[in-house]
């Protein structure tokens, strides 16, 4: 008899531990449904300064005043539900990043907060641009996102371009 408790005991551990992952995955994914999907195939090993040179261009375009004065994602800042971004461009610093990495960083990216943004480059250290991606909205509008990870030029949804930084993380 008293064998029979351990059992149900175990059983129903085993049923609350397989309970509590599968809320635990849900939530995961549910938080991973706010990235869009990041395509990562086809990617284009660029040469030193080509995504530099496509910063520039950017670099004193038009836009207005910064978005908000508070704290926003960068996903808030693209201005429109973003459907893929695919990686098109990628700068070679010591060896090519593989796939997984370049998704953490622009997960990374995607979900950071960053303090307001301007229309130019407004910080003095180097940037090391080395991801160059186009941002495909829900309504078949294209924008773009080029980042090293921190440092961030956005192309939104309305056309107009912003530069910014992610604010550090909590500690």
């Amino acid at each position: 008899m008293r064998l029979l408790h351990e059992r149900k005991g175990v059983l129903l551990s085993a049923a609350i531990v397989c309970f509590l992952f599968a809320a635990l995955a849900r939530a995961q994914n549910s938080a991973k449904s706010d990235t869009p999907k990041i395509v990562v195939h086809s990617i284009e090993v660029s040469s030193l300064g080509e995504i530099d040179r496509n910063v520039s261009k950017l670099n004193g375009s038009t836009c207005s005043n910064s978005p908000s004065s508070k704290p926003l994602t960068v996903a808030d800042l693209a201005g429109g539900k973003v459907k893929t971004i695919r990686v098109v461009r990628v700068q070679r610093l010591s060896t090519a990043p593989k796939a997984k990495e370049l998704k953490r960083v622009l997960q990374k990216v995607w979900q950071g907060r960053v303090d307001g943004a301007a229309c130019g480059i407004e910080w003095s250290e180097v940037s090391f641009w080395s991801i160059e991606t186009v941002l495909k909205f829900q309504d078949g509008k294209r924008g773009s996102l080029i980042t090293d990870g921190s440092h961030i030029a956005l192309q939104d949804h309305d056309g107009r371009v912003w530069f910014t930084r992610l604010l550090p993380a909590a500690k």
